[in-house]
């Protein structure tokens, strides 16, 4: 058995859980196993990790008992380190490398930090020290780490030094789909459209977790104002997250929460976005959004921010804004409103693109084969 061990996992589903969840089932198949290292009280997606044979350990939170986590830490790589050929940590910054570092002393020989994000979502004081560390690590990377991977060339740039990007040992992992499970189909936009009651409205498409990054206030602003216009427009929120409360009383506020809908957490995003006429996403910043490449898939518009790297344009179908007037915003979904154009499938456009998921697995395949066999260099 080819046992890797995969940190990063948290207790929400986002795009990282998701990436991981997409690559780590199909390459179980072919003989690999993944265990996950989580530093939450609960894990995303535990159910499908068991179900694929792997086993979640648990940490707890530095922030909340720095000794304990240390401690803890220092048990599980000194007892379990030996079963594994490599440790992959994911994440959107570098403010903790200890993971790294004790799957360095304890003699995990490929170590990867894989970069999921562009930025720092966290502009409290707290997010701040996390930034000073994650500049700190990040000049060091190379004490911890032999491989370095970003979604893309943006997440890159943030968490890697030059000379490391250009290495031999640094690579973009594309943040890809299965495209067959999201590319149009007429029939499943039709049955959900009715069974989400919007047959005769235009449907925008928002999926997120609410935080500070996703920019859903902004969007709302812009929302509203396209209202006025068509008010046959309808906003459907996909997402959970700790700024779903403020989201909802702005919703009352602009007097919009008639034509707002908060779905929550779904499972059915293949068959949401068939039902959706436009896909948007003004991000403060983003790694590389995967969600963005499914509404691709689908053949749907897309209005991205500008913050999003221009490495999400895989079809001619994707437009990006700027996110300091709303009015814009506004302006550009009534633009795709009024000339929609013709809904074609998107998934050849991902194939060529190599942003079809059998294409990337062969490549991490390959990785982690020579890892485990100690061919890797």
């Amino acid at each position: 058995m080819k046992k890797i061990l995969v940190g990063g996992m948290t207790d929400q589903v986002g795009g990282i859980e998701t990436f991981l969840m997409n690559y780590c089932e199909r390459l179980t198949p072919l003989g690999f196993h993944f265990d996950f290292l989580c530093r939450y009280e609960h894990c995303a997606f535990v159910e499908r990790i068991e179900q694929m044979g792997g086993t979640v350990y648990y940490l707890p939170q530095r922030s909340h008992s720095p000794l304990a986590y240390y401690r803890s830490l220092n048990a599980f790589f000194q007892k379990h380190a030996k079963t594994y050929a490599v440790y992959w940590e994911n994440d959107c910054m570098m403010n903790n490398l200890e993971p790294l570092r004790y799957a360095k002393r304890y003699g995990i020989a490929t170590r990867i930090f894989h970069s999921h994000n562009s930025d720092n979502m966290d502009k409290s004081v707290k997010g701040k020290l996390r930034e000073i560390m994650h500049w700190r690590n990040r000049a060091g990377i190379e004490r911890f780490a032999t491989d370095y991977w970003a979604c893309s060339s943006t997440a890159g740039y943030w968490a890697f030094p030059d000379h490391v990007r250009q290495g031999e040992q640094y690579r973009v992992i594309a943040n890809a789909v299965d495209v067959e499970r999201f590319a149009y189909q007429p029939h499943v936009r039709e049955e959900m459209r009715r069974s989400l009651a919007v047959e005769a409205q235009y449907v925008i498409m928002h999926i997120g977790r609410f935080q500070k990054q996703k920019n859903h206030i902004f969007l709302l602003e812009a929302f509203a104002l396209l209202c006025k216009r068509k008010p046959e427009a309808c906003l459907l929120l996909i997402g959970e997250g700790e700024g779903l409360t403020d989201a909802l009383a702005k919703a009352e506020q602009l007097g919009i929460a008639h034509a707002v809908r908060f779905a929550g957490y779904r499972s059915d995003v293949p068959a949401l976005l068939q039902a959706a006429d436009l896909f948007v996403l003004p991000s403060l910043f983003e790694g590389l959004s995967m969600v963005a490449v499914e509404a691709q898939a689908a053949g749907l518009p897309c209005l991205l921010s500008e913050g999003s790297p221009k490495e999400t344009r895989l079809t001619e179908n994707v437009r990006f804004l700027p996110i300091d007037d709303a009015t814009v915003w506004a302006t550009a979904m009534e633009e795709v409103m009024v000339n929609p154009g013709s809904r074609e499938d998107g998934s050849a456009a991902l194939r060529a693109k190599g942003f079809d998921l059998p294409q990337n697995i062969t490549v991490i395949s390959d990785f982690f084969h020579k890892a485990i066999e100690g061919k890797h260099q």
